[in-house]
C-alpha cells in the first residue's frame, strides 16, 4: 500500500523532468543596455578660443540619458534665432549666456552653480527642474510652466532687472530655500497665475526682496516662511498670501489686496507697514496668533506714517493677534481708514494699539466699520473719528487713556456693551446737535457719557 502511495508523487516528479523528446527551459534574455551617447560642448557648439562656446544652428536636442557639464572658466552662448532643448542634465560650472532671441527650453534638469544670463529679448522655458545654487540674472522673459519648479537654494541669487518678465503659470513652482534670494529690481515683473505657487523660504529661510519692482499675484498663492521685502508694487488679485514670516512694506510702496484676496498673517509672523496697505472689493487681512516658546506671534504694525484702507465690504480680522497704529512723531501720524463696507473685527485675544495715529471709521452711516468681541482689546493713546458705527461687544474691553480722543460726528454711533473706560484727561466728543458736523449717537447697554461735542479738526 505504501508503494502505491508513492508512486503518484514520482509520476509527478517524472511529469517536470526534462529530456530526449520533452521541452526544454527557455532563458529569461537580458535586455541590452541602450547606448548613450556622451556629449560635451564641442558636440553642440564652435570656440575660437577653446572657453567661449557659441550653439551650432544645428545642435541636436540633449537626450533624457545625458549630461552636458560646462566647467569652470567655460561659457555657453545661445545665439538670436537658436533654441537649445534639454530633455536631460546641464551641469553649469561656468556661463550660460542667452542672446536677445535665444531660447532655453528645459524638459529636464538644470543645476546652475555658476551664472546663467538671459539677456533681453531671450527666452527661458521651464518644463521641469531649474535649481539655482550660484547666479541667475533676468532682462528677457522667463515662463515658468505647469510641472516647471525654479529653486533659488543654498545662498544662490536669482535677479529680475529692469525690463525682465517672469511669469509663474498654473502649476508652476518658484521657491526659495537654504538662503536663496530672489531679487525683482527696478521695472521688473513677476506674475504669478491661477493655481501657481511662489514659496519664499520653504524649509524655513529665504529671502524675497521686490526692490522697486512689481509682483502681481492673479489667482495665484504666495507663501512667506522668513522675509519678504516690498519696496515696490505688490497686487494680490483674488489671490493668497500667506505669511509665516515678515513681511516688510516700505516708505512709499503699497500693497493692494483686491477681488476675494486674501492676506494671512498666521504663526510667528509679522507684517510692518511704513507704506500704504489698500484692502479693496471683499478682500481681507486675517491676523492670527501663535504662542511659540513663550512669545506671541500674528502681528500688524502700521507705523511712522503707514497707512491702511479699506474699501468695498473688504475686512481686517484680529484673530488674537495685535495690531499696533504708531508713530514715533506727531508729525509722522499713522492712520488706518475704513470706507464704504469697511470692517475691521478684533476677536478674542486681540488687540489694536492706536498711539500717536488715527484710527477712521469712515463708513457712512449704519454700516459697521469697528467691532471689538468679547475677549478683545481696544486701547486707543491717540485719535479715533467715527462716522459709522462702533461696537464693543459684552465682555469687550474699550479704553480711551488719558492721551485719547475720540470724534462720533456725522451720525457715527459708538455702541457699548462692555466694558468702556475713560481715563482722567481722555475726550469723548459727540455732539448732541448739528454743529456742522453732524450728530453722534452713544447706546448699548452701558452708554458711553460724552465729555464733550467738539468736531474733529
Amino acid at each position: 500500500m505504501a508503494g502505491k502511495r508513492n508512486s503518484g508523487r514520482a509520476n509527478d516528479r517524472r511529469a517536470y523532468r526534462y529530456g530526449p523528446g520533452l521541452p526544454t527551459a527557455t532563458p529569461t534574455p537580458t535586455p541590452p543596455i541602450p547606448y548613450c551617447p556622451p556629449i560635451t560642448l564641442a558636440d553642440i557648439a564652435t570656440t575660437m578660443d577653446g572657453n567661449t562656446y557659441t550653439l551650432n544652428a544645428d545642435a541636436p536636442p540633449i537626450l533624457a540619458c545625458q549630461t552636458l557639464t560646462i566647467p569652470s572658466g567655460s561659457s555657453l552662448v545661445i545665439p538670436f534665432g537658436l533654441t537649445i532643448t534639454n530633455n536631460g542634465t546641464i551641469d553649469n560650472i561656468g556661463t550660460i549666456t542667452n542672446e536677445s532671441g535665444g531660447i532655453i527650453s528645459n524638459n529636464g534638469t538644470i543645476y546652475n552653480i555658476g551664472t546663467i544670463t538671459n539677456e533681453s529679448g531671450g527666452l527661458i522655458s521651464n518644463n521641469k527642474l531649474i535649481n539655482n545654487t550660484g547666479t541667475t540674472d533676468n532682462y528677457g522673459s522667463v515662463a515658468n510652466n505647469s510641472g516647471g519648479i525654479i529653486d533659488s537654494d543654498t545662498n544662490g541669487t536669482i535677479t529680475n532687472y529692469g525690463g525682465g518678465i517672469i511669469i509663474n503659470n498654473s502649476g508652476g513652482l518658484i521657491t526659495t530655500n537654504s538662503g536663496g534670494t530672489i531679487i525683482n529690481l527696478g521695472s521688473g515683473t513677476i506674475t504669478n497665475k491661477l493655481n501657481g505657487t511662489i514659496a519664499n523660504g520653504a524649509d524655513g529661510s529665504g529671502t524675497f526682496n521686490n526692490d522697486t519692482g512689481a509682483v502681481n499675484n492673479v489667482r495665484g498663492i504666495i507663501t512667506n516662511n522668513d522675509l519678504f521685502i516690498n519696496t515696490g508694487l505688490i497686487s494680490n488679485t483674488s489671490g493668497i498670501f500667506s505669511t509665516g514670516g515678515e513681511i516688510i512694506n516700505y516708505v512709499g510702496c503699497t500693497i493692494t489686496n483686491d477681488g476675494s484676496g486674501n492676506i494671512n498673517n498666521e504663526g510667528f509672523s509679522k507684517i510692518t507697514n511704513n507704506g500704504i496697505i489698500n484692502i479693496k472689493q471683499q478682500s481681507k487681512i486675517t491676523n492670527s496668533a501663535t504662542v511659540q516658546s513663550g512669545m506671541v506671534g500674528g502681528e500688524i504694525t502700521n507705523q511712522n506714517g503707514g497707512i491702511i484702507n479699506l474699501y468695498n465690504f473688504s475686512k481686517i480680522n484680529n484673530n488674537g493677534g495685535t495690531i499696533n497704529n504708531i508713530s514715533s512723531t506727531t508729525s509722522t501720524t499713522s492712520t488706518i481708514s475704513t470706507f464704504a463696507s469697511g470692517i475691521i473685527t478684533n476677536s478674542t485675544g486681540g488687540t489694536i494699539y492706536n498711539y500717536l495715529s488715527t484710527i477712521n471709521i469712515s463708513n457712512n452711516s449704519n454700516q459697521l466699520g469697528l467691532q471689538n468681541q468679547s475677549g478683545g482689546t481696544l486701547d486707543n493713546h491717540s485719535e479715533i473719528k467715527n462716522t459709522g458705527i462702533i461696537i464693543n461687544d459684552s465682555g469687550g474691553t474699550f479704553t480711551n487713556e488719558s492721551d485719547g480722543i475720540i470724534y462720533n460726528n456725522s451720525s457715527g454711533r459708538i455702541t457699548n456693551n462692555g466694558t468702556f473706560t475713560n481715563v482722567s484727561g481722555g475726550v469723548v466728543n459727540s455732539p448732541t446737535v448739528d454743529g456742522g458736523c453732524g450728530v453722534g449717537i452713544l447706546d448699548g447697554t452701558t452708554p458711553i457719557v460724552a465729555t464733550g461735542t467738539s468736531c474733529p479738526p
